[in-house]
């Protein structure tokens, strides 16, 4: 409105506003929403078991919902940024060791200084073990990287 008319007096319009949004009441307080990351961790666990639990009647939605909730439990299990786990190499980032997976991140991954490694949780290799020996090449749809996500046109 001062845009409008410079010369005018919004100070009213200004007040008024400003009595509104101290007034207004958070509809959704975000609280209740707000998970603890053990409990997130156990549901995408869960959520990985009841996808092994059905029967694979459509098996491309079951490699995407695999795919999706094994995001998911290393996001909350091994907390990185999106764009760090969405380039994520197999042999490169995640190799594996004698008793599970290690994700080894060199300086050009992150935005701090240093490489990092760490361990995937022992609850997820066996997921982990799954996706890339079954899930990950029919997502693959013929496709040939070292990506370790792969989207639905079987690319990284």
């Amino acid at each position: 409105m001062p845009a409008l008319a410079p010369d005018a007096d919004w100070g009213w319009l200004r007040r008024t506003a400003g009595r509104l949004k101290r007034g207004a009441v958070n509809q959704k307080p975000i609280a209740p929403r707000i998970r603890n990351a053990a409990d997130l961790y156990q549901r995408a666990l869960s959520a990985l078991a009841g996808i092994d639990d059905k029967p694979e009647a459509r098996p491309f939605a079951h490699a995407t919902a695999f795919r999706d909730a094994l995001m998911i439990a290393l996001t909350v299990a091994r907390p990185i940024r999106r764009r760090t786990l969405a380039s994520l190499r197999v042999g490169q980032h995640l190799r594996p060791t004698s008793n599970g997976f290690l994700i080894q991140l060199e300086l050009d991954d992150l935005k701090c200084s240093g490489p990092m490694s760490f361990p995937l949780p022992p609850s997820s290799v066996p997921h982990m073990a799954r996706y890339l020996d079954q899930l990950r090449p029919r997502l693959l749809q013929g496709h040939a990287h070292d990506g370790l996500w792969i989207t639905a046109r079987g690319c990284r």
